[in-house]
């Protein structure tokens, strides 16, 4: 059994579907966070399906960043999508490390990452 057999790759469109996930991050946390606040036995049908549906996709993502072996690319990852800073913030922030492209690079090999994780969880 090779490692491709335990853990598939992602795809052009897992990947695409991650990113998407990843610039939803900040909302959906403070959705969960707002909705926690109100007491989640409170909750509506419709909403408690809507809190569930946040907390796993923000439950799952974390653990998706935190499984981001290389420590720099998860920060960058970090920075950009749990922070909420835009591309060009990120770019400016990490641009003093390392060249522009390498930051592009290494922030497109950890939403990969992410969507390599996110097929297993």
């Amino acid at each position: 059994m090779t490692q491709l057999d335990l853990f598939p790759r992602a795809t052009a469109a897992d990947i695409k579907q991650a990113k998407r996930l990843l610039c939803r991050y900040a909302k959906y946390t403070a959705n969960v966070n707002e909705l926690e606040r109100r007491g989640v036995l409170s909750l509506s049908s419709k909403q408690l399906d809507s809190y569930h549906f946040y907390k796993n996709t923000v439950d799952n993502l974390d653990s998706a960043v935190r499984t981001i072996i290389d420590k720099e690319i998860q920060e960058i990852v970090k920075y950009r999508y749990m922070d909420g800073q835009s591309y060009t913030a990120t770019i400016a922030h990490f641009s003093s490390k390392m060249d522009d492209r390498t930051v592009d690079r290494k922030l497109n090999k950890g939403i990969a990452a992410v969507a390599d994780t996110l097929l297993w969880l």
